[in-house]
């Protein structure tokens, strides 16, 4: 972000792992230079996030893009599909009881994962305000 030209934003921390506060975000929202994404740890808590979007009136992916972290299905059957970097968890679990039942010390294994693109994510929002409503230019 800093190499774009754009200050990092600190990290808002929910109150559980799977369902978000969308009150923290509001004020980011309706900023002069408004919040345009958000990345979750998980994407049960990303699939909250659409819900708490959609109920305070904020458009996802034209106001407000969301992307996930795990890849699981159902995100892909949601509306707007989720975006989600997707991780081999079956994969991931093999190589833990790998390494439990054979130890190897100091080594990093690197696992391969993708982003699964989804109708969640758009081009960063420039907009304008009028009154207390955007004034969306794409």
């Amino acid at each position: 972000m800093q190499q774009a030209g754009l200050t990092p934003q600190a990290m808002i921390e929910m109150p559980s792992h799977i369902q978000s506060d969308f009150h923290p975000l509001l004020p980011l929202i309706n900023a002069p230079s408004p919040l345009t994404a958000v990345i979750c740890s998980n994407d049960l808590l990303a699939i909250s996030l659409l819900g708490a979007a959609a109920r305070a009136g904020v458009s996802v992916p034209n106001q407000l893009s969301v992307v996930g972290f795990d890849g699981i299905e159902l995100g892909e059957q949601l509306s707007p599909s989720l975006a989600s970097v997707v991780q081999p968890i079956a994969l991931m679990g093999a190589r833990a009881i790998d390494l439990l039942l054979n130890p190897v010390g100091g080594k990093t294994h690197l696992l391969a994962h993708h982003l699964r693109l989804g109708e969640s994510v758009a081009p960063a929002f420039h907009g304008s305000f009028s009154g207390e409503h955007h004034v969306i230019h794409r």
